[in-house]
């Protein structure tokens, strides 16, 4: 509920406004929003669908679901051409794509209106609109729990380099042992990627 409210305000705030009597046309029927991600567990893109589908339909808007690569050089090709042919209203950016500059700036440019989904601890205040989700404060969270129920030995699996979700909640993680007085483990530590396989691997391996 918590993400749909902020998707919604986001949408809100960029001023998107149905256009009734243009849907009475052919070429507007397909007036929709797309959520652009690359990203291969199908648990985060099914959980951030169901959000960004709530918010949209709260709207007026349909959704187009658009999976990419996201260091593909021609992403940005991509991405207008997606939102020509579809008659896009503008674009939910995921992660990884919404933490390139250069694409966003891009976009802009072009003036294509989007949100991104970053993950932060507030609003970077730099002009574009986001739904930020707090990864280092919720992996410090996790890791406390965990303490507090007596476990001392605790490992870390990475997500995917490219996404500053990792980063942020392996610092969260690297807190938590600092403050509850537990040392890291670099042998506990393990690199994986944002997928059930890697996941799985990296508990074994653990």
């Amino acid at each position: 509920a918590g993400t749909q409210q902020r998707v919604l305000r986001a949408i809100n705030d960029l001023n998107y406004q149905p256009n009734m009597a243009a849907r009475n046309l052919r070429s507007a029927r397909a007036y929709a929003m797309g959520l652009v991600y690359d990203n291969p567990n199908p648990y985060y893109i099914i959980s951030a669908q169901n959000g960004v589908l709530s918010a949209c339909r709260e709207a007026g808007f349909g959704l187009q679901i658009h999976p990419c690569d996201s260091s593909s050089a021609t992403l940005l090709e991509e991405l207008l051409d997606l939102v020509r042919h579809s008659h896009l209203a503008g674009l939910v950016l995921a992660p990884p794509m919404s933490e390139r500059a250069e694409l966003i700036s891009a976009l802009a440019a072009h003036g294509i209106p989007f949100v991104r989904i970053i993950s932060a601890a507030a609003d970077p205040q730099d002009g574009y609109p986001c739904v930020y989700v707090d990864d280092r404060d919720a992996a410090y969270d996790i890791t406390k729990h965990l303490i507090q129920l007596g476990h001392q030995r605790i490992g870390f699996i990475w997500g995917g380099t490219s996404h500053r979700s990792s980063s942020e909640r392996y610092l969260g993680y690297e807190s938590a042992l600092k403050d509850y007085g537990l040392p890291l483990d670099r042998k506990l530590v393990i690199p994986g990627d944002y997928s059930f396989d890697d996941g799985f691997r990296g508990a074994r391996k653990l």
